[in-house]
């Protein structure tokens, strides 16, 4: 299955998701598309294609605690640099 088939199928389903972990559409757009970008390059890594939409997910995950650290990051440096 192609990344275009992936999208076809899932992309609603995670874009739902993944705004309603992150409450911000701009960041949820960013989120949906590095999930995809994972996706696209990781996909061999999938070793039964019976759970590719349960994997979508887990990639959709995985992007948004990856998102979140971030933001965790960035307000401690910012405390950090107050005097």
């Amino acid at each position: 299955m192609t990344t275009k088939q992936v999208w076809t199928l899932y992309s609603d389903d995670l874009k739902r998701f993944i705004v309603s972990k992150v409450k911000d559409n701009s960041a949820s757009d960013d989120i949906l598309q590095n999930t995809f970008i994972k996706i696209h390059t990781k996909h061999h890594t999938l070793k039964d294609i019976t759970k590719l939409k349960s994997w979508c997910f887990t990639v959709a995950r995985n992007s948004i605690l990856d998102y979140w650290k971030q933001i965790n990051l960035l307000k401690l440096l910012i405390l950090k640099k107050k005097p």
